[in-house]
């Protein structure tokens, strides 16, 4: 397995660097460690079918691969299935539902330093508010949006460039924004529109 990992990396490697030869090698080698199981492999497979990097775009096969990877807890790659879910496809029909339970699975991390990501928090709680492509949930959109307010206000405190408000409240009501230092964002104005 170790073999097999490094092997990938090389042609990684090779493929981003735009050579043609090493993408099509880097889609047989991906193809085969994912047929063996290998979770990253599996992902980045359903990465290139969907984008048509190398390969020929196919976003049924894409969706499989994701499911695979999904299934075995790969946070980004339920995350991917969940997206492809609630967009659709070539072949791929729209489920908001399933994609919602994609998402909250992906969000669900039981070890954070693994897969902490306030930003698909936030996209999330944002597709909930507005009911984009997923069931409309007020009180799950509120949950979230709130969690991501508060990571950012951590983020603000430890680099010292706070400034108010001080509660969500605050930030629903657009009065002012949290300015995360570092982030070149404001979460107030996302979290408005």
């Amino acid at each position: 397995m170790a073999d097999e990992r490094e092997r990938l990396n090389e042609l990684t490697a090779a493929a981003e660097r735009g050579d043609a030869q090493a993408k099509y090698n880097y889609a047989n080698e991906l193809y085969k460690a994912a047929e063996g199981g290998l979770v990253k492999a599996q992902r980045e497979l359903g990465i290139i079918l969907r984008d048509g990097n190398g390969i020929p775009k196919n976003d049924k096969e894409a969706v499989q691969w994701f499911r695979k990877a999904a299934e075995q807890d790969d946070r980004d790659a339920q995350w991917a299935l969940g997206v492809m879910l609630r967009d659709g496809g070539v072949g791929i029909q729209k489920n908001p539902q399933e994609a919602a339970e994609w998402f909250r699975k992906a969000l669900a991390s039981r070890d954070p330093a693994k897969w902490w990501h306030p930003t698909k928090q936030l996209e999330f709680g944002i597709m909930l508010r507005d009911g984009n492509g997923i069931p409309k949930n007020d009180k799950e959109a509120t949950e979230w949006l709130e969690k991501t307010a508060e990571h950012f206000r951590m983020v603000a405190e430890q680099y010292n460039d706070w400034s108010s408000p001080r509660s969500v409240d605050d930030l629903q009501l657009g009065t002012q924004a949290v300015h995360c230092g570092g982030c070149g964002f404001s979460v107030g104005h996302i979290l408005l529109s």
